[in-house]
Formats: C-alpha cells, sequence, structure tokens
C-alpha cells in the first residue's frame, strides 16, 4: 500500500516530521502532500482539495542520525520562505546520513531557497528525478508570484541551488535534474560531490526569459569561503550535461553552465578540462 502524509492544513512554523539526538526517520513508499485529503466513507475512494495558504514549515526537519526515503514522491506546492527537507547535523564526523532512491521530488522553483537543504549530513541520492512544476499551478497565490518576478536580477550568475550540500560529502548516481529555473545544485563551503555518469541535467533554463537571460541555464554553483577546509569540491563528467532537441529528444549538450569560483571550488573529472564552463 502507499501512504498518503499531509501537511499541515492550518499556518504553521513547525515541520511536519521531526528528529532529534540518535532519531532515525525511515519511509517507504509514501507521497507527501500539501493538498487535503477527504475519503468517502461509502465507497472509500479519496479526492483531493488543493491548499490554499502558503506553507511556511519544512515537510521534514532532521537533526537526528538517519534519514531514508524509499519510493517517495513529493507532490507540488507552494512553501513561503522555508527548504521542504532540512538537514542539519551537529559537529560529529560521520554521523548524519541522508539516503534517497527509486523517489521523485515535484518541486515549484522558489526565490533564493533549497529544497533540500543539507549541512554536515552525508548525502546519497540514486534512482532518482527532481523536476519542477511551472509557477503557474493554479493554487498559487498571482500577487506572491509577481512579487518573486519583481526581485529577479537580470544577470547570468545566480547563488541558489534546489539541493545544498555544505559541510558534508554527497554522492549522486542515476539522478535527472529538470527544469529547475533557480539552479539544480549547489556546493559550497566545505562540501564535497560525486556526481557519477548517470546523471543529468536538462532544461534549467534561468526566468523570466529575457534579452539578457534568454537561453541561458542554471546547473551547479560550486565555491566556499577562504581557508582550506572551507572550500568546495566536485567531481563530475561532462556527459551528465543534456538538452532537449525540438522533436523532445535528449542529446548532450555543448554547454554547461557551471557557475565556479576558481579560488574556492576544485572541480575534478572530465568537467575539469573544460575551457568554459558557465557557457
Amino acid at each position: 500500500k502507499r501512504f498518503i502524509i499531509e501537511h499541515f492544513q492550518q499556518i504553521t512554523d513547525q515541520p511536519l516530521i521531526k528528529t532529534e539526538e540518535d532519531g532515525i526517520l525511515r519511509l517507504n513508499n509514501v507521497t507527501h502532500s500539501g493538498d487535503y485529503h477527504i475519503k468517502d466513507k461509502t465507497t472509500g475512494g479519496i479526492t483531493s482539495q488543493q491548499t490554499e495558504h502558503q506553507i511556511q514549515a519544512p515537510y521534514i526537519e532532521a537533526l537526528g542520525i538517519k534519514v531514508l526515503l524509499d519510493g517517495v514522491t513529493i507532490e507540488p506546492f507552494n512553501f513561503n520562505n522555508c527548504n521542504g527537507i532540512v538537514l542539519n547535523g551537529s559537529q560529529r564526523p560521520n554521523n548524519h546520513q541522508f539516503l534517497a532512491e527509486k523517489s521523485n521530488f515535484n518541486v515549484l522553483n522558489q526565490i533564493r531557497q533549497s529544497f533540500i537543504n543539507s549541512q554536515q549530513f552525508t548525502v546519497g541520492i540514486k534512482d532518482f528525478a527532481y523536476q519542477s512544476i511551472n509557477f503557474n499551478r493554479n493554487h498559487l497565490n498571482t500577487q506572491n508570484q509577481r512579487e518573486m518576478n519583481v526581485e529577479i536580477v537580470k544577470t547570468c550568475d545566480w547563488n541558489t541551488g534546489s539541493v545544498n550540500i555544505e559541510n558534508r560529502i554527497g554522492f549522486i548516481d542515476k539522478t535527472t535534474f529538470n527544469g529547475l529555473s533557480e539552479g539544480t545544485l549547489k556546493v559550497w563551503s566545505n562540501g564535497i560531490v560525486t556526481l557519477k555518469d548517470a546523471v543529468s541535467f536538462y532544461r534549467n533554463t534561468a526566468t523570466p526569459s529575457d534579452d539578457i537571460l534568454n537561453g541561458s541555464q542554471r546547473n551547479i554553483i560550486c565555491g566556499g569561503k577562504d581557508g582550506l577546509l572551507l572550500q568546495a569540491q566536485l567531481l563530475e563528467e561532462s556527459s551528465s550535461f543534456k538538452e532537449v532537441k525540438v522533436d523532445e529528444s535528449i542529446i548532450q549538450s555543448n554547454n554547461r553552465w557551471v557557475l565556479s569560483d576558481s579560488g574556492t571550488c576544485s572541480i575534478f573529472g572530465s568537467l575539469n578540462l573544460e575551457k568554459l564552463l558557465l557557457f
């Protein structure tokens, strides 16, 4: 059986699920939803109603030692100034793990927010689809959409990623990042991330499309702070970067759209042999 876990239907700043200390969270074959579900007592059928308010707290806030997601689907809805999953470990080395596989995250692009924000957690992601849903989903507040669009700076630079890995190790394999206009992956201070050949980036096109941003994409941002222990490391192959042709077929792209600070980010793999990373 597949279970549906609803987020709170009232406005709150409390996470839906929280772990602490030695807590271990395991979710198997679960759907996270922001909608309100009603079961008909006669027929047993379940209908859903879209949530009108914005969510101001994450699905998961993990301070414990392990989060295991297997076959988890996250439905899109409107977070307001918060992450979808917060992983916040302690200073103890190698004591916190986030492992997700065979899962599908559907996210609404957020301004300056990562959906997965990981600090001091070892992150493993495999057999994973991470894709955006257009801002125009009908229960989004249109006024909020206009306000967010006003704040977008017309530049090829960006400082966000839908997945943020900081101060720990990340390993990503057999994963697709698709349509994430605010950036896909952020590898930051003391983050060390390995992306295997089966990872694909495509259609992560910046919005809005105007004369400056037209056609530009936002795949990976890598950097850190001055000091040897605060620098970031990225192992990546050039074959991961794709583009979608008019007939919807996917081919390897000649563009990388990787924003790297050469002073605080070290890149390894065939990506390091590229002369130009941003274009």
